[in-house]
């Protein structure tokens, strides 16, 4: 009898760890397909993780002389991108990827606090709509919460690394 308990318990042992470990690959492998997904998402340009926990990306834009950030938001359909400019100001801008019609304005209900009305553009390939805010130097941006008449961006910036991009702004005033 106490052969049988044993030999049903080493059994199920057994099972439960075969159904974690598959239940733990099967995570694993989901996880790996969609960060894959995210560097390739709402671009035709090459992106690679600058910090994969938090989800940022980073990519060098020759044209540009600078490193752009972004985080793609897969599940509510919009990029954020993150920029240093040469006075060492911010320049963010959100992409909501929706189709509309190339250099299309759409002038929002929401104002900025001089009484400016808030415009979304649409890029000139017609696959999103752009909003695009610049920042002061100080203080560092920590977060960006908007919402343009239905279009809504929540980003937290305490994980984005803006370390390298101020490096490069003092590097290229060197030049």
């Amino acid at each position: 009898m106490l052969k049988k308990f044993f030999k049903y318990t080493f059994f199920f042992i057994l099972f439960f760890i075969i159904i974690s470990v598959g239940f733990y690959v099967y995570s694993s492998h989901q996880e790996s397909v969609q960060k894959a997904a995210e560097l390739k998402s709402y671009t035709k340009q090459e992106w690679a993780w600058e910090n994969e926990y938090s989800k940022v990306q980073i990519r060098r834009v020759e044209s540009m002389n600078k490193s752009v950030l972004r985080k793609v938001h897969l599940n509510e359909n919009y990029v954020v991108y993150a920029y240093m400019n040469d006075d060492y100001t911010y320049s963010t801008l959100v992409a909501f990827q929706t189709k509309c019609k190339p250099g299309t304005i759409i002038t929002t209900t929401e104002k900025f606090s001089n009484g400016e009305p808030k415009t979304l553009n649409c890029d000139s390939d017609g696959e999103s709509l752009i909003y695009e805010v610049v920042w002061p130097a100080e203080p560092m941006i920590t977060s960006w919460s908007e919402n343009l008449n239905g279009y809504s961006v929540d980003e937290t910036f305490y994980s984005w690394n803006f370390d390298k991009l101020k490096r490069e702004v003092t590097l290229n005033k060197a030049k």
